[in-house]
């Protein structure tokens, strides 16, 4: 059923009862929220602007505005909008728009007779709302059809200055902007008054050359002042000098043939089959409406997938023709271009899809004689795309799958391609083929048998193709891979020396390229193990060589990978004999005798190497092998002997904790060691250590060593090795030390004794020559040390001045003598029988001479003292 609509400016609607634009009358059925929602925003007209200018009011030159919009609910609206010179006050002009609402089944007849849409008579332009809100509901809208423009599209064509190949262009425009948000924008060169009547005429004869499925989807209006885009509508027609060449309308297609500018229009629609399927079958009823049903049936099969462009047409439309060719028995080929692109494999897949049974059949037949069309192009010496090779294989495959016919005529369709692709020097084409082929195990198979059964084929065609396939892999995993796809042909090709070859050149690339030989080797032999054959056995040999040759041992880090590593065959080489040995010794070191063991220097430094982070107490044994020199001790049994200031320098950075560790260990141990050595050797690595590092680790060597029965005594012997000097030579020599220091200290005493002695009674007097100014300097300081006044100072000083002259005066014939005697007693008070036991002769005998002058002598010492006292 239809619902109607009027829409204007009166004195209250059914929205508002106040003055304005509303919806005044409506059909029952027809909800008020789809109204607000779908037809107030399309209800809308802007009356042209030459007419405006002119002041015209004769309603008929305004052209009318045509709308034809669907809504996602799934109805249709058509809708005509008029200009009115008056609205129900007189005073304004205003416009009128009557809308229909057709249903979904309803839309789907329409669409499929254009007529019934630009041919509708009944347009209300004018209602009295007196006569109420309420509008039937109608089961048909009145048409006409016969209008003489719908009738002669070239005369159509020829007053709008358009020819075939613009209108092709204009509806390739429109497939792409059904689909897509961009827009049609179209000026025709017409009067304004007229513009309706062509822009409906021209839309006829479009709606007439599209599929249904997108002019169900298009939305179109007649007229409009404005290039504004509006939702929904993806074709308008314009009035002159309306469009503004911006940024926006730029990127959309354009049609103004008053300007002639055209713009983003596709310049390769005469490619395009569907048009001329369009062209052949539009004007015939049925062919016209079994086409569109083939579109159909596939678009509702592929669901959401199906896409309604121009390149799916052109497939539906391809398959149509070889249908209407077959179906009156003639004879069709296919054209290159765009007829043949893609057109296999796109009717291969609807094979695909839930389409019905009598459907599948006829795209059966249909695609068959497309095939069928292309072997004999192929045979002619047309060399078909590789993609369409394919396609005729896949259908092959897909039909009659298992028969003996389709085997024989897939053979031959790729010998007969790959001729072609020969002699025209194609190799790009021929690794297509193959690439295809070798999907299909029989059919690889036969197809290079039939290859080498021709010496020609072989060495052209095969060998090129074996050598490009292998061309620039340097990695293993590509490698593999690539032999992987020959792997179904091995048969024909392992036993041939040019396959060979290439195989074996490759691998060795990748073997040079790899960074990691231990992993690679081992991917080699994983690989090679599963399979059987010469080739395989060969490529082995290549990889132990290469990996023995190029290996440095000190670049394995893992020793669990030094020791996974295996050989298949015996090689004569010192990174085998290492690995081997190393290998041999991880597992039986400590069974092995220490008089037949044997030493490998580069085992040696892969011990050292991979321990150089951590080392455990099981890893001991491997530790001493590593540091096993020859013994060159004579009437020794033993061929080697463990350097072990080497293992302690070697552990000791790693861990103090391990080096004792080691020692406890290796005390025991009576292999490659001198046990009258070992503490010697250890008290002297210690002890150097002490030297260098200034300590030792005192309390981890009493915690590890003085705790255990076998390395008490050296934890002893160590423990006085590291005490200070001193104390170990008083330790030693305590007893002659004490001794011969009682001696010394004697002596000294003596000799100390002796001296004063000398000084103080038996010495002579030193001369005194002195004077007041040097006495002063002399005893300055000490006196101004004591506290004493300067003054004080200064008298004491005179008056030893003064007494010092009168001693001169009065013995100045025994001036050395006298003042030798003064300085005596100034020094010291020696007792009387002291000075008697070391009076000589010579004494005596002067002092018997010489006058009794002890007394003045007494007088002037006790002055002295008393002024030094002070």
């Amino acid at each position: 059923m239809i619902e109607q609509q009027y829409y204007t400016r009166e004195r209250g609607g059914l929205f508002s009862k106040t003055d304005g634009y509303d919806t005044i009358a409506k059909s029952p059925k027809l909800k008020l929220e789809f109204i607000k929602k779908y037809l107030h925003p399309l209800c809308s007209y802007d009356s042209p602007s030459e007419l405006q200018k002119s002041g015209e009011e004769d309603e008929t030159k305004y052209p009318p505005n045509l709308v034809i919009m669907p809504v996602a609910s799934g109805e249709l609206i058509i809708g005509q909008a008029v200009y009115k010179s008056k609205d129900f006050t007189g005073l304004r002009s205003t416009f009128f728009m009557h809308n229909y609402v057709l249903s979904a089944n309803e839309k789907h007849r329409y669409v499929k007779e254009p007529e019934k849409l630009f041919g509708i008579t009944q347009f209300q332009t004018a209602y009295d709302i007196g006569l109420g809100s309420e509008l039937p509901t109608l089961a048909a809208i009145p048409y006409e059809g016969n209008s003489v423009l719908f009738k002669d599209r070239a005369r159509l064509l020829s007053e709008l200055k358009m020819d075939e190949i613009l209108f092709e262009k204009l509806l390739a425009a429109i497939f792409t902007a059904a689909s897509s948000k961009k827009k049609v924008f179209i000026v025709l060169d017409v009067p304004i008054s007229e513009l309706g009547t062509y822009a409906k005429a021209l839309l006829y004869h479009v709606y007439l050359s599209l599929p249904w499925s997108v002019t169900e989807e298009l939305g179109v209006s007649t007229y409009s002042r404005s290039s504004e885009a509006k939702k929904n509508i993806h074709i308008t027609f314009l009035e002159k000098d309306a469009l503004r060449y911006d940024g926006k309308v730029t990127k959309e297609f354009v049609l103004d043939f008053v300007s002639q500018k055209f713009l983003n229009l596709d310049e390769t629609t005469h490619l395009d089959p569907y048009f001329k399927v369009a062209a052949m079958f539009r004007s015939i009823k049925p062919l016209w409406e079994k086409f569109n049903s083939y579109g159909e049936q596939l678009l509702k099969a592929m669901k959401d997938k199906g896409e309604k462009t121009l390149s799916f047409y052109n497939r539906t439309a391809t398959l149509f023709v070889i249908y209407a060719y077959l179906s009156n028995h003639k004879p069709y080929v296919l054209e290159e271009g765009r007829e043949r692109q893609g057109f296999l494999t796109e009717a291969l897949s609807y094979l695909n899809l839930p389409i019905g049974d009598e459907f599948k059949r006829e795209l059966i037949e249909v695609i068959g004689y497309a095939i069928s069309s292309l072997e004999a192009s192929l045979r002619g010496g047309v060399l078909l795309s590789r993609e369409e090779i394919v396609a005729m294989l896949n259908f092959k495959l897909k039909v009659n799958q298992g028969s003996k016919t389709n085997f024989e005529d897939m053979l031959r369709i790729l010998l007969e391609a790959i001729e072609v692709a020969r002699r025209e020097n194609n190799g790009a084409y021929i690794k297509e083929i193959f690439a295809k082929a070798s999907k299909e195990t029989a059919l690889y198979q036969s197809l290079f048998e039939k290859l080498y059964s021709r010496e020609e084929l072989k060495e052209e065609v095969a060998y090129t193709y074996i050598k490009e396939a292998f061309e620039g892999i340097n990695n293993l995993d590509a490698f593999i891979t690539k032999v992987k796809e020959f792997e179904p042909i091995e048969s024909i090709l392992f036993t041939d020396v040019y396959y060979s070859n290439i195989v074996k050149t490759r691998f060795m690339d990748c073997l040079r390229a790899a960074s990691n030989k231990v992993k690679l080797l081992e991917k080699v032999q994983q690989w090679c193990e599963k399979h059987q054959g010469r080739l395989y056995e060969e490529l082995v040999v290549l990889a132990e060589e290469h990996f023995l040759k190029h290996i440095r041992l000190e670049t394995i880090e893992s020793e669990a990978a030094l020791c996974h590593i295996t050989f298949k065959h015996i090689y004569d080489d010192e990174n085998y004999e290492a690995i081997k040995d190393y290998q041999k010794l991880k597992t039986s070191l400590e069974a092995m005798s220490p008089k037949h063991i044997k030493v490998n220097k580069a085992v040696q430094k892969q011990i050292q190497h991979f321990y150089k982070q951590t080392v455990k107490k099981e890893d001991f044994y491997m530790l001493v092998y590593a540091f096993l020199e020859p013994n060159k001790e004579a009437y020794s049994e033993e061929m080697w002997r463990l350097n072990l200031t080497k293992v302690l320098e070697y552990l000791y950075p790693i861990s103090p904790a391990i080096m004792l560790d080691f020692i406890i260990w290796s005390k025991g141990q009576e292999i490659y060691m001198n046990k009258t050595s070992f503490d010697t050797t250890v008290i002297r690595f210690f002890t150097k250590l002490k030297e260098k590092e200034g300590k030792w680790p005192k309390e981890l060597a009493k915690q590890k060593l003085e705790g255990q029965l076998k390395t008490k005594t050296l934890y002893v012997k160590l423990n006085k090795a590291m005490q200070p000097a001193i104390i170990k030579l008083l330790s030693q020599y305590g007893k002659t030390i004490a001794i011969t220091c009682m001696i010394l200290i004697g002596c000294a005493g003596v000799g100390i004794g002796g001296y004063f002695a000398y000084n103080y009674y038996l010495a002579p007097p030193p001369s005194i020559d002195t004077t007041a100014a040097e006495l002063e300097q002399s005893i300055k300081l000490p006196v101004n040390e004591l506290g004493l006044p300067e003054d004080q100072v200064k008298a004491q000083l005179k008056l030893l001045e003064e007494n010092n002259k009168k001693q001169n005066e009065t013995d100045e014939t025994n001036k050395d003598k006298q003042g030798e005697a003064d300085v005596k007693e100034e020094k010291t008070q020696p007792s009387v029988n002291d000075k008697e036991q070391v009076k000589t002769p010579a004494e005596t005998e002067t002092k018997s001479e010489t006058p009794d002058t002890s007394q003045n002598d007494n007088k002037k010492q006790e002055n002295t003292s008393s002024h030094t006292g002070n």
